[in-house]
């Protein structure tokens, strides 16, 4: 009753702008249910006790704050999934040592993302996806946890005692975490070591896997991303047991095939699945609009680009203000925002932007004039190329799930310091599963030392690769090939060569030549500059060349293609 009463209340109350705000829109009925909807949820679930008389809280205590935050979740075409309202709980105004000690909660790799993707499409699963409604609340505090919460002034400003988390709580992650591998595990799964968000599922106990090449075994694969749990069987009739278990435990949906998730729009059919953003990079561009028009475009239109960043840009520190006055007149620029939306798309899905916004990204905290029409240069190759997808497929060749990788460095590539950029690009069933690039933390003193230190970064990535994918199911009996452009580094990897300009490498620079030659994990083999993808990793490429890497790493089809009247042949 006294939800119901504090839902009136506050319905009927203007205590807060926010709130005011949404009451008047014409989606105010809609959000009326959401706060409705949550506020049941904690009512049902019995979240917390109501203190009424404050004084019987313990001396010393403290009193967590807590807030509102309402959301509109969307679909991937962008139209409305659901109006959110969440009560949450003010991490920051907690006390360490007294309302919380350890707080760390895994989150999915999103290199095992992309190998749960590829081991799909490569072995034709059936996918589902569970959602969790209110999952926070399930993870049960501990009775030496003594939490009190205040209410927010529209819910009445009451004192409570938490029983159960919520959201906003530092432990929250954790204690739902613990709980939700402790009920996987109950039904069986077994956790990944390596990545604990990962679970998996083999049994000969299922009665419609007829192909002969499963021999009557049933796989399932499980991804625990916080409340959001993509499943992949070749089995129906598990992913329908185990939607059954779940909603029986949580209060959970089940969407009958994986189309979303992470703000990834999926593409899934038989032996073919794929990925993209460009929903997320249309609402990119339309909240930059007005900076488009402004520093973009010639006769009222924006103009669009070609590449990333165009070859022989070079942004340094020189193009910082080098005065308050100067800064003052930038103040007014999102260069932050528009850098930190892209650091999100390339991370996600958006390996060709990876240089040009990695370059960008160096002067977040004091950026001047040509870092910020460098910033919108991408957005300007966004405009005209919105969608890339990475496609991962089944093939006959035997080759769909063999572990590949390509490897290349930039010498001295940083103008300010002089470091040299690394990066490589690690592909399954013809898509990309990593891709990376950075600069060395020291200067090299050569391209062969850049090139045998980017190798050793790439050799460590292959090893945990190759992890993943053993506990998936698919150990890589093989050495994993690596893709090598560089004399002296293809030399280093095989034999202990001595020299004066070798010396000083560290120790960790020779793990390529034990995993090579004594472990045989790995094989680093010579690949042409020209056919290099891992170029896209390292430098600004001319217009040809960026866009022959890009087709070839994106797996886009045909290989015999034409861009803007340039002709190229994979």
């Amino acid at each position: 009753m006294l939800f119901r009463s504090l839902m009136r209340q506050m319905i009927r109350s203007s205590m807060i702008v926010s709130m005011t705000q949404l009451l008047q829109m014409s989606s105010a009925d809609e959000w009326a249910e959401a706060i409705q909807a949550e506020l049941r949820g904690i009512e049902d679930m019995e979240v917390w006790e109501v203190i009424y008389d404050e004084s019987t809280i313990p001396a010393g205590t403290n009193i967590t704050k807590s807030k509102g935050v309402y959301k509109i979740k969307r679909l991937a075409d962008g139209s409305i999934d659901k109006y959110k309202y969440r009560l949450v709980a003010c991490g920051y105004s907690q006390v360490y040592g007294l309302d919380y000690t350890e707080t760390y909660s895994g989150v999915v790799d999103n290199c095992v993302i992309r190998i749960f993707l590829a081991i799909i499409a490569s072995l034709g699963l059936e996918t589902r996806m569970i959602d969790i409604s209110q999952a926070f609340l399930y993870g049960e505090l501990s009775p030496e946890e003594n939490i009190y919460m205040r209410l927010p002034k529209e819910l009445g400003g009451l004192c409570v005692k938490l029983r159960k988390c919520l959201y906003g709580l530092k432990q929250s992650g954790r204690v739902f975490n613990r709980g939700m591998a402790k009920f996987l595990v109950s039904l069986g799964f077994k956790q990944s070591i390596i990545e604990p968000c990962l679970f998996y599922l083999f049994t000969n106990d299922v009665s419609d896997v007829k192909d002969e090449k499963w021999n009557g075994l049933g796989i399932m694969y499980l991804i625990c991303h916080v409340d959001d749990m993509p499943v992949a069987s070749n089995s129906a009739e598990l992913l329908d047991w185990l939607s059954t278990m779940v909603q029986l435990k949580y209060k959970a949906t089940v969407q009958p095939v994986l189309d979303y998730f992470i703000s990834l729009s999926i593409q899934v059919s038989k032996y073919r699945v794929s990925f993209h953003q460009e929903h997320f990079v249309k609402q990119l561009l339309a909240s930059f609009d007005g900076e488009l028009m402004e520093f973009c475009s010639k006769n009222g239109v924006i103009q669009t680009a070609e590449v990333p960043m165009r070859p022989g840009v070079s942004l340094s520190k020189a193009d910082c203000p080098d005065t308050p006055e100067a800064a003052a007149k930038l103040k007014n620029l999102r260069y932050p925002q528009l850098v930190g939306s892209l650091l999100y798309l390339v991370e996600a899905s958006r390996h060709d932007l990876k240089v040009a916004v990695g370059n960008c990204a160096k002067f977040m905290s004091n950026f001047g004039m040509q870092h910020w029409l460098a910033a919108l240069h991408i957005l300007q190759f966004l405009m005209k190329y919105p969608k890339m997808e990475v496609v991962f497929e089944y093939t006959e060749d035997g080759e769909g799930l063999i572990l590949m990788y390509e490897c290349d460095s930039a010498y001295a590539d940083c103008p300010d310091t002089r470091r040299s950029r690394y990066g490589f690009l690690g592909f399954l069933a013809g898509g990309v599963i990593v891709a990376k690039t950075a600069m060395f933390k020291s200067v090299m003193p050569s391209t062969g030392a850049a090139e045998q230190s980017a190798l050793a970064k790439c050799t460590l990535h292959t090893l945990t690769a190759r992890q993943y994918l053993e506990d998936f199911g698919f150990p890589q009996w093989d050495p994993t090939p690596i893709g090598e452009d560089n004399n002296a580094a293809l030399m280093n990897s095989r034999n202990p060569v001595k020299s004066k300009m070798q010396k000083h490498l560290d120790v960790y620079h020779h793990i390529t030549r034990e995993n090579q030659m004594e472990f045989k994990t790995i094989n680093v083999y010579r690949l042409p500059t020209d056919q290099m993808r891992a170029d896209l990793m390292t430098k600004n490429l001319p217009k040809s060349t960026f866009w022959r890497h890009v087709i070839n790493s994106y797996n886009y089809e045909p290989k015999d293609y034409s861009v803007n009247g340039v002709h190229f042949q994979a």
